[in-house]
């Protein structure tokens, strides 16, 4: 009884945090996918419009391969 009463009343005290620290854990990770999602479009020619905090890039129309250069 004097090893369980303790954890028992650990467990008592941690049950209520549990949902903070689950909504913790939850917000970074949202935070750290979104910022990884956004690196490839922030890595374009356009970037980020500053004000609306959208990428604002063009997708390429055409593809042109040169292959002369790469014999140099």
């Amino acid at each position: 009884m004097k090893k369980a009463l303790p954890r028992f009343v650990t467990g008592i005290l941690i049950v209520p945090f549990t949902w903070f620290i689950v909504s913790g854990v939850l917000s970074i990770s949202n935070l750290l996918t979104a910022s990884v999602l956004r690196l490839p479009a922030d890595m374009l020619e356009g970037g980020v419009d500053k004000n609306t905090k959208e990428a604002t890039f063009e997708m390429p129309d055409k593809c042109t391969l040169k292959f002369d250069k790469l014999s140099e």
